[in-house]
């Protein structure tokens, strides 16, 4: 395990990240780093199908394969032969190196399937095998293509290098660093990139201008949800807070959110509770044009979701709401980005920002 690696040959890299939608944007640092270290390879990203918006257009990136994970909908007969043709497809692309930053059964077996001599990733805990959980777990990679439990059974056999844990909590994007560096390739930009197309950001302007709302005016966006409901703040703060942002800066707000049901119904009861009018966009929007939306806008106030991480690779100015718990690995990490517990009062965001908005001309030229 970890031998002596020999990158001189590397002509073909495959980088993997089966995970949510944000935890994709966050891989780009790790991208670069492979960039950086081999700038003719050819390197092409496999992540899960509804999330390749994350990473297309992007430079560093020569090719987006996606896995649609509605495979498991199949019948057993049908889902073995998808899976083994969809794994042929991947060795017969011939890479030389792989690169799995998930810490789960599919990217390991897809990693030693691959053929790549070189194989990275995580070392994690493993479930102990016993004669008595083997059979069920083999019966379960055979069906389900990865397998159940705890960490992976071989993990150390499917990858020729693990990166050790190193025993504290750090960014995602260091973690994610991490598996490169076991491999002596590291990067000194961990900035995030995410790149709109101009026909995103003409849709973006047109929907705009049909809301009455003009290229100067200063702009807000709101995204008060997320997947899990244990991570969003108090609906009064967010009508208080967009309320205070209209009525002392007039700027326009903007609320989002992904086309779920309660996503949108959350926003609607939001909005309810306001004095003031604001932009319902909730549902309407695609990634790429919710990130067009992001870019044209001044402010967004958000909670640890995906958009927060399109915001921040956006460079915009940003307050996050979070569970505490979450913030020393998913907090962003760029200048006027500031994250706070989802237990923080009313109060203290205002002040906040107050204190962030004041000094900026565009909005202290607005103040009533």
């Amino acid at each position: 395990m970890n031998k002596k690696v020999d990158l001189s040959k590397i002509q073909r890299i495959l980088v993997i990240k089966f995970k949510h939608i944000g935890d994709v944007l966050l891989m780009v640092p790790t991208v670069r780093a492979l960039r950086e270290r081999f700038p003719k390879a050819h390197i092409a990203c496999l992540i899960n199908k509804g999330t390749e918006e994350m990473l297309t257009r992007n430079p560093l990136i020569d090719e987006i394969l996606t896995l649609d994970r509605s495979i498991k909908k199949l019948s057993r007969v049908k889902k073995i032969i998808e899976s083994l043709k969809w794994a042929k497809s991947i060795r017969d692309k011939g890479f030389d190196l792989v690169v799995d930053l998930g810490e789960g059964d599919r990217g390991a077996v897809i990693s030693f399937v691959s053929g790549a001599k070189i194989r990275a990733s995580f070392d994690v805990p493993r479930e102990k095998i016993t004669f008595k959980n083997l059979f069920p777990k083999l019966r379960y990679l055979l069906f389900h293509w990865h397998f159940k439990g705890k960490g992976t059974l071989g993990r150390k056999f499917l990858f020729t290098h693990l990166a050790r844990p190193k025993g504290i909590r750090e960014h995602t994007i260091e973690h994610d660093l991490n598996v490169v560096r076991n491999l002596g390739i590291d990067t000194e930009n961990k900035e995030l990139e995410i790149f709109v197309s101009d026909e995103d950001q003409r849709d973006i302007e047109n929907l705009l201008k049909e809301k009455g709302i003009e290229k100067e005016e200063i702009l807000t966006i709101i995204h008060p949800v997320s997947r899990w409901r244990e991570k969003e703040w108090a609906d009064k703060g967010f009508a208080r807070v967009c309320d205070y942002l209209i009525g002392r800066y007039h700027s326009q707000v903007i609320f989002t959110s992904g086309p779920g049901k309660r996503e949108t119904r959350r926003v609607k009861e939001i909005i309810s509770l306001m004095k003031k009018t604001p932009v319902d966009l909730s549902g309407k929007l695609s990634l790429k044009q919710l990130a067009a939306l992001i870019k044209r806008s001044n402010l967004y106030i958000g909670l640890d979701s995906a958009p927060m991480h399109i915001a921040s690779a956006l460079k915009k100015p940003l307050i996050a709401l979070f569970d505490p718990t979450s913030i020393p690995e998913w907090a962003p990490r760029g200048k006027n980005q500031i994250a706070f517990s989802i237990r923080t009062g009313i109060d203290e965001i205002i002040e906040a920002l107050d204190k962030e908005l004041s000094g900026k001309k565009e909005w202290s030229e607005v103040i009533s």
